[in-house]
């Protein structure tokens, strides 16, 4: 009896960790790259590196771990949310084959007939009208990603344009935080701004009423000097009677901040309402699986025959298989696709180990290839 009550508190343990693991959406995004017949790495051709410094920084703010969080005021602290979101490139393009660089196309505008004009407002009525349909990829399979030679940033928010024009477009001084990211927006939090548009936030009202999110505090949220010098705790205090903290200047959707230091928080309202878009509005984005290589697509196990625990793990990670006898075949990817383990495995017994010690903590896809089939499954690492 008692080992049978250890098998059924180990299978409950693990269903629960499947299902924690199940609950941190992953978005894979594709980022055509739109330059006019520049080298690879000069002006909005820019580099792979930058393209791909956004990542980590993203995934850090919706984790509620960005630079600059710790400074969030100690009244605020405990509002500080983790949105349970991961940003990944996109593996593979619309049929199915391996993308030569991670989430990235990149397109000569002239070959397309395009011309993004200088004048900021008729380049976004080109790339609204022009770059976007004749370049969008399946936008309920991908998170759609402009960057060009433009002076602004911005994104649709959820039901405010047709399919063809979802998607997020960037200055490509604004987009990561090496190389040619530039000016005071050049630590990638212009993407954080904008991914919270797209997930269905509006700026912080500029007003002493009520805000469109219960926990963020009344204030004013539009102050010039903003533009001119990053604020300090507490800012602005009693601008609004009965608020002596002042506006949560260091929110990410304030309507405009001087530098990138100064915005560092979104709030578990917020949260809460960019997980309810997504599920209304992206759904399909996040079980796509565009974020797998051909090789990874799910052919495979039901979920109570394949487990990879203890998930979080700090290193040391078992991988169980209802497969007893058969040739399998084991690879450990990460959020890039790169390979970082790889063993063939003969006369599988059921259970496997392996180590992912010395690895950066973050989320990792392991693969198992055994009877035909192939199943995987997101393990996060730990520090």
């Amino acid at each position: 009896m008692k080992k049978n009550t250890l098998l059924i508190a180990s299978a409950l343990s693990l269903s629960l960790l499947i299902n924690e693991i199940k609950a941190q959406d992953t978005i894979p995004l594709i980022i055509h790259i739109v330059h006019n017949a520049k080298p690879m790495g000069t002006g909005a051709n820019i580099a792979q590196a930058q393209v791909m410094s956004q990542f980590p920084i993203l995934n850090a703010d919706f984790a509620g771990q960005g630079w600059n969080v710790g400074n969030v005021p100690a009244v605020w602290a405990p509002l500080v949310g983790n949105a349970n979101i991961v940003f990944v490139p996109a593996l593979v393009d619309t049929s199915g084959t391996l993308l030569a660089e991670p989430g990235i196309e990149r397109i000569d505008e002239g070959s397309r007939g395009w011309s993004i004009p200088n004048d900021v407002m008729q380049a976004r009525q080109e790339i609204e009208n022009v770059v976007k349909p004749q370049s969008i990829w399946d936008p309920t399979r991908y998170c759609n990603v402009w960057i060009a030679d433009i002076s602004i940033s911005y994104a649709t928010m959820p039901n405010t344009v047709p399919p063809t024009k979802d998607g997020l477009v960037f200055s490509y001084q604004m987009w990561g935080d090496i190389l040619a990211a530039a000016g005071p927006f050049r630590h990638g939090r212009s993407a954080t701004h904008e991914f919270g548009h797209w997930l269905g936030l509006t700026h912080l009202q500029n007003n002493c009423g009520p805000q469109p999110i219960a926990d963020i505090p009344v204030g004013q949220y539009n102050y010039m000097q903003w533009l001119m010098a990053s604020p300090v705790f507490p800012d602005a205090a009693n601008a609004c009677s009965g608020y002596p903290d002042g506006p949560m200047f260091m929110n990410f959707m304030i309507p405009a901040w001087s530098n990138d230091s100064d915005i560092y928080m979104f709030t578990n309202g917020q949260v809460a309402a960019m997980q309810q878009s997504l599920a209304d509005n992206h759904a399909s984005v996040t079980t796509s699986g565009v974020w797998h290589t051909t090789s990874l697509q799910q052919t495979g196990y039901e979920e109570s025959a394949f487990f990879v625990f203890p998930n979080p793990t700090k290193g040391n990670v078992q991988i169980r298989l209802n497969v007893t006898g058969k040739n399998g075949h084991i690879k450990v990817f990460n959020t890039l696709g790169a390979i970082i383990y790889e063993k063939a495995v003969t006369d599988w017994t059921g259970t496997y180990s392996l180590s992912l010690s010395g690895e950066k903590s973050g989320m990792y896809f392991v693969a198992v290839m055994a009877d035909g089939k192939t199943t995987t499954q997101k393990i996060i690492l730990e520090e």
